[in-house]
């Protein structure tokens, strides 16, 4: 997903392969969870928390703008 505003949470979940969320605006929390084959999450501003866990591997990224905690393996994004 990219450059999208987003009224509410983005939940990515249980995808194989590549996936990415970039420059995105989402209004509630950004999670992903249980994905496989690598998740880039870069300059999306995240107006809940983002929260990672079970991927594999870790997501990747940066330069996001979060006002809420980000969580488990998103904690340096």
């Amino acid at each position: 997903m990219r450059g999208t505003v987003i009224g509410g949470n983005l939940q990515v979940k249980q995808n194989d392969g590549s996936q990415q969320a970039r420059n995105n605006v989402i209004d509630g929390d950004l999670q992903a969870f249980s994905n496989v084959g690598g998740y880039r999450i870069v300059g999306n501003r995240v107006d809940g928390n983002l929260q990672c866990k079970s991927n594999r591997p870790a997501p990747v990224g940066g330069s996001n703008r979060v006002e809420g905690n980000k969580e488990d393996q998103c904690r340096s994004l």
